[in-house]
């Protein structure tokens, strides 16, 4: 888990799993970026979050492996 390692960090970040798409949309109007991916896996419910994240985030993105492997099929 990510959370534990950016903890420490001088910025807000959101430390949860996947939000729920209205608290998604509630937070990303606050926020600066996205990171996508952490700790998500490859199932395919994780796999239909993040692409729903990454086409409705207009926000600089950070995509980890997982979330790459989710976007390229």
């Amino acid at each position: 888990e990510i959370a534990h390692l950016i903890s420490g960090a001088p910025f807000e970040l959101i430390k949860e799993p996947f939000l729920e798409e209205s608290r998604f949309e509630e937070e990303m109007k606050k926020a600066k970026a996205l990171i996508v991916g952490p700790g998500m896996g490859r199932e395919k419910s994780e796999q239909k979050k993040i692409k729903w994240a990454l086409s409705n985030s207009k926000l600089p993105t950070v995509i980890d492996a997982d979330a790459l492997f989710s976007i390229s099929g």
